[in-house]
């Protein structure tokens, strides 16, 4: 049975049996106080009764109205007591009603007594009168029967009340013994065995504590001390499983911190050193002993830049690609790149701080290597555009000489020669016209980072009517509508962005299907960007031409379809890339063409 039911079947009983010697003290301290009470007024009835006989003996004695009035009162006060009694066995009754006709008789007597010696004359002797003899003794007899009932009441009463005062002192020990026993009772059915019970499971759980987490505490009973003991077990059990977890989790972690090629270092709130991987003894030069309790800033070139790193991780909970240099004992020096972030404990306090270092020497060696070779490009790009610059302007003279000596001999020889010499003059100035517009193209396609100008606010919504107005005639010549939203002032070249919209608006009306070009151009915010568009209902363009399409001198029609030399969109791709975005065209045939581009709200000019 468990501890639980046992304490309450017991507390259940004698509780039981205290309420009933409780109750029962109560009731007989009642009766005990009602007794008091009758005992009491049996007492002044008895008194009452003296009093009487003393008032008629007086009266006998002085014949005064004081003795009848006090007669009277006295007579008054004692069938008041006497209807005041509460009275409880049947002789006591009998008693009460044998004084209540004594009191009768006895005032009865008591008038005759009165009567014949209000009639008597004062100077007869009433004493030898026979008559008055027999009335006075008739009375004195009564009298004395009323006193011995009173008394035999009074006694009656008494020994009622001091019987109910012993029934009581029995029942408060009883309750007394009875509260002994319940505590005697609950220490040897419970406390004593719980006790047994706790010492066990308190050696058990020291054995525990001591590290043997084998031991198991045995149980034989069905009891809460029994359930909490197999309830110890089981966290036992449970303890064993979590540390065995625990020991395969912490070789695992140290496997993965061994498996790193990168420094691993666990840092307490103090800045020491409480854990290191293999690669971490390696560049520094110290065993792992050594490392561990020592403060990690001492490894570094610069101590403080160190510890302001280290300090930055709490404020910020994380820290990336902070530059340091650590130090070998052989005073080698190593360039890493030092990430850190806190670690936090089950209650989520802060515990120290888990770094890595990379090592960035090869890769420094290398940015180095691609800056050179960045600034060996840029120089070569540099020269390329003004070779292609100069080229193209030394070009211009003798090309302008040959066609203008082809468009002489056209002039004048025209009809004059065979009909094979006048297609091959139209073919030789056809060609340096053709020729002509690929040089000016050329020195255009040059002269977007050449002659470019430094950035700065340009209220895209001028810029755009600028190029409408450029393509007035082309726009009335083919009933083009072009069409905008609200556009942005963004940093930039405002000559290029003119150039760019021409292009890109010029090229929509050109390459139009069989309805009146339309062209609509839009812009969001994207965070660091601009993000413009273009749509048209052109002719659309099939997606295995997009790369073409951007590249220079890149046709996808003949000129005798579309005429153009197939730069526009190139220079269009310069423009945009100079100011830091990116272009591109989304495009289905017969279902219009939208190109796409970015610009860069942070560019600045270079």
């Amino acid at each position: 049975m468990k501890i639980k039911t046992q304490l309450i079947i017991s507390i259940v009983v004698f509780s039981i049996i205290l309420i009933l010697i409780i109750a029962s003290v109560a009731n007989t301290e009642q009766q005990v106080t009602q007794l008091n009470a009758q005992e009491t007024i049996s007492s002044k009835i008895e008194r009452g009764a003296s009093n009487l006989n003393s008032v008629a003996v007086d009266y006998f004695l002085y014949q005064e109205d004081q003795q009848l009035s006090q007669w009277n009162s006295t007579l008054s006060s004692l069938s008041s007591d006497l209807s005041n009694l509460k009275l409880y066995t049947p002789q006591q009754q009998t008693l009460a009603e044998n004084i209540s006709g004594d009191l009768q008789r006895f005032n009865s007597l008591f008038d005759d007594v009165v009567a014949y010696l209000q009639s008597a004359s004062r100077n007869v002797s009433v004493r030898i009168d026979p008559v008055f003899q027999l009335k006075w003794t008739n009375m004195a007899a009564q009298s004395t029967k009323l006193a011995s009932d009173s008394s035999q009441l009074s006694s009656s009463l008494s020994d009622q009340s001091r019987q109910v005062n012993d029934t009581n002192i029995l029942l408060i020990v009883s309750l007394v013994g009875t509260f002994g026993a319940l505590l005697l009772t609950i220490y040897l059915m419970i406390f004593r065995r719980t006790l047994k019970s706790v010492t066990k499971l308190q050696n058990g759980i020291n054995i525990v504590s001591s590290g043997n987490l084998d031991y198991h505490i045995e149980t034989k009973s069905k009891d809460e001390i029994s359930e909490l003991s197999n309830a110890f077990n089981q966290m036992t059990a449970n303890r064993k499983l979590a540390e065995e977890k625990l020991l395969a989790a912490s070789l695992y972690s140290r496997s993965l911190l061994e498996a790193s090629l990168d420094p691993l270092v666990t840092i307490s709130k103090e800045g020491k050193i409480t854990d290191v991987n293999k690669a971490t003894e390696d560049v520094t030069g110290y065993t792992r002993k050594e490392l561990i309790g020592s403060d990690f800033s001492n490894y570094f070139t610069e101590p403080e830049e160190a510890r302001a790193g280290y300090q930055k991780v709490f404020t910020e909970g994380l820290v990336k690609d902070y530059p340091l240099t650590i130090r070998h004992t052989s005073g080698r020096i190593t360039d890493v790149l030092y990430n850190a972030s806190v670690y936090i404990n089950s209650q989520g306090d802060i515990q120290g701080v888990f770094a890595a270092a990379r090592d960035i020497t090869e890769r420094k060696a290398m940015e180095n290597e691609v800056k050179q070779t960045l600034e060996k490009l840029k120089q070569s790009n540099a020269e390329l555009e003004q070779f292609a610059y100069v080229a193209s302007h030394d070009l211009q003279e003798p090309l302008r000489m040959v066609a203008s000596y082809v468009q002489l001999l056209e002039r004048r020889y025209k009809g004059k020669l065979d009909k094979e010499a006048d297609e091959f003059i139209a073919f030789a100035v056809d060609g340096a016209n053709r020729m002509r517009s690929l040089i000016d193209d050329l020195l255009t396609y040059s002269r977007v980072a050449r002659l470019g100008k430094p950035f700065e606010p340009t209220n895209l919504e001028s810029t755009f009517e600028i190029a409408l107005l450029n393509l007035k005639a082309s726009i009335a010549e083919n009933n083009a509508v072009v069409t905008h939203d609200a556009l942005p002032v963004v940093m930039a070249d405002g000559g290029q962005l003119v150039q760019l919209l021409q292009n890109l608006i010029g090229n929509a009306i050109k390459f139009h299907g069989k309805e009146p070009p339309r062209v609509h151009v839009s812009a969001q915010n994207k965070g660091n960007e601009y993000l413009f568009s273009l749509r048209d209902n052109g002719i659309g363009i099939a997606p295995e031409y997009f790369e073409r399409l951007f590249k220079i001198f890149q046709r996808l029609h003949t000129r005798e379809e579309y005429p153009g030399s197939g730069i526009g969109l190139a220079v269009c791709k310069r423009i945009v890339e100079r100011h830091g975005g990116r272009i591109w065209i989304e495009s289905q045939v017969g279902k219009g063409s939208t190109i796409y581009f970015t610009l860069n709200k942070q560019k600045r000019s270079d």
